[in-house]
């Protein structure tokens, strides 16, 4: 498994982590938008998922401990492609945003019956059901 270290995007403020929060913990939240100020909104940009907890951090298998988890979906030529970041508290308690090496992203959340994979064009939604390893049931 690759170990590699986030890097670096930027930091916000640490209130933009309620942008993906809910009041349950570690809840999946799925949004149109891209959720931190940092990110810039990627071409074809289809949808984010993740899921967040400001006062409960957690560990990855990888070692990373953070307090939000996104994914970013776009579209990439004809396909569709995803990234990952994770938001960690700094010691000046705001939030700095690390994108994830491609080899450590987990889809631990979304489902097929999620309403967002609905609402994408047939073909795209087969592309995301491929990349959580999902086969499609008709």
């Amino acid at each position: 498994m690759d170990y590699s270290q986030p890097k670096p995007i930027g930091t916000v403020s640490i209130e933009e982590n309620g942008n993906i929060s809910t009041e349950k913990p570690w809840e999946p939240v799925t949004t149109p938008v891209v959720p931190y100020s940092t990110l810039s909104r990627p071409n074809g940009f289809l949808f984010a998922h993740g899921s967040a907890c400001t006062s409960l951090a957690t560990t990855s298998i990888e070692g990373h401990t953070y307090v939000s988890d996104v994914h970013i979906f776009r579209q990439d030529g004809n396909s569709v492609d995803v990234d990952r970041y994770i938001g960690s508290i700094t010691p000046t308690n705001t939030l700095v945003i690390l994108k994830i090496s491609s080899s450590q992203i987990l889809h631990h959340h979304l489902g097929i019956k999620d309403p967002i994979i609905n609402n994408l064009p047939a073909d795209k939604q087969r592309q995301v059901l491929n990349i959580l390893g999902t086969r499609e049931t008709s």
